[in-house]
């Protein structure tokens, strides 16, 4: 009788494994079981993706002598930022539906491609509007070398790794800018992005040595990264032209709502947008990259006119306050896996928060310096931070996706920050 009463215990119990734990159980046998792919090394990562931090922050000490060069205002040779930043948040979705469409090697090699046309076209531009159009370029190249990169981190330790080098790079862009401008040119100063490229033939070789990943066979979406295109253009010109930026950019957000119903999984995934803690994200983003590139141009035209500091004082000064925000970034990335991403993300928002906030109440100029450590703290933790979440929150198809609209929300700050920063303090 108990051995009767043991046997059905047993097939009971292997009922309830072959309903429930029954898929899990042979998941982990299979994946036990292949071979596991090479990871690329973090370094090589870092360095592909992120010295075009450099070419985003260095126009910041030397715009008056582009303008000047150029001969155009510095509220017009602000474009040159704001054609980056705005030629990145297109690219950074474009580039993750690139790489679920055609793969990771294939996006890489086309990145490379744009980046060394966009270096050379900066290098020798003569007038503003071939410089933009390098600049975009280069963006969409170092973009393309950004999104690889991002996606082959995998976790927050890695990826805390490469944001700390775009703050890095961001930190001495600047400072670095403004002596090679002195020294040599400005057009050079510009190039730094290049510098990725010398990371890209040892990521290329990992690549090459990963089992090959199947790619969408979906139909890329174009009319829905046109629609984005447009309505990130008109929010970055609403500032300059409110009712050019704001009728179009109402049009564009109406057309693609229209157009993600009819195509749910396209450029924009539908499931994303009805994610709440996903746009929270993205929301949170966007206004962290705003209030730091904000400061990042507002300190220094703020020291010049408030101060008899020389160039190379703010800008060791502004150096200094950055890679102060980096390194706070970096260990409070590390610290997540201790503290949890939740506190982590409270003080990072608290952060962005209390930045711009000093920066406007407290009319002392010299307090933007640990004004604009506090946004970089801010804005490169919150990158990383967030993300991860959001790439693990996504479903498997959708992380690349899920990672490139993030970064687009990120950089659409990008692009706002220096346009207020500038139009509000060089007129």
């Amino acid at each position: 009788m108990t051995d009767m009463r043991r046997r059905g215990r047993l097939a009971a119990r292997s009922r309830v494994t072959a309903r429930t734990g029954g898929r899990g159980s042979e998941t982990r046998r299979i994946a036990d079981s292949a071979p596991s792919a090479p990871r690329t090394p973090v370094p090589w990562l870092a360095l592909m993706a992120t010295p075009a931090a450099a070419s985003a922050t260095a126009p910041a000490l030397i715009l008056p002598d582009i303008a000047s060069s150029l001969a155009v205002s510095t509220t017009a040779a602000t474009w040159v930022v704001v054609s980056f930043a705005m030629a990145t948040a297109i690219g950074n979705p474009l580039m993750a539906a690139l790489i679920r469409r055609h793969g990771l090697p294939r996006v890489l090699g086309a990145g490379t491609i744009l980046a060394v046309l966009g270096v050379f076209t900066v290098a020798c531009a003569p007038n503003l509007p071939l410089l933009l159009a390098g600049r975009a370029m280069q963006a969409l190249g170092s973009t393309a070398l950004a999104a690889v990169a991002m996606n082959l981190a995998g976790t927050v330790r890695r990826m805390g790794v490469i944001t700390a080098g775009f703050a890095f790079w961001g930190g001495i862009g600047p400072l670095t800018a403004s002596l090679l401008s002195a020294a040599v040119s400005w057009q050079l100063a510009l190039s730094a992005s290049g510098i990725a490229l010398a990371g890209v033939p040892m990521v290329m070789w990992h690549l090459r040595r990963m089992p090959d990943v199947a790619v969408g066979a979906d139909r890329f979406d174009a009319r829905g990264a046109t629609l984005v295109a447009i309505g990130v253009s008109a929010l970055v010109l609403a500032p300059r032209y409110p009712r050019l930026g704001i009728g179009l950019g109402a049009a564009a957000a109406v057309v693609l709502a229209w157009h993600v119903r009819r195509r749910p999984s396209g450029f924009v995934p539908r499931d994303l947008l009805r994610d709440r803690i996903y746009l929270g994200a993205t929301s949170a983003a966007a206004a962290l990259a705003t209030a730091h590139f904000g400061l990042l141009y507002a300190l220094p035209l703020r020291l010049r006119d408030t101060t008899d500091w020389t160039a190379t004082t703010i800008g060791i000064t502004q150096m200094s306050a950055l890679l102060t925000g980096a390194a706070a970034s970096l260990g409070l990335t590390a610290a997540s896996a201790r503290m949890g991403r939740r506190p982590v993300i409270t003080v990072l928002v608290g952060c962005g928060l209390v930045a711009p906030a000093t920066s406007l109440l407290v009319p002392w100029s010299p307090v933007l310096v640990p004004a604009a450590a506090l946004g970089a703290a801010a804005a490169f933790g919150g990158l990383s931070t967030l993300g991860v979440l959001v790439s693990h929150r996504a479903p498997p198809p959708l992380g690349a996706q899920a990672l490139g609209l993030l970064h687009l929300s990120y950089q659409l700050g990008a692009a706002l920050g220096p346009f207020l920063a500038v139009v509000t303090f060089a007129g």
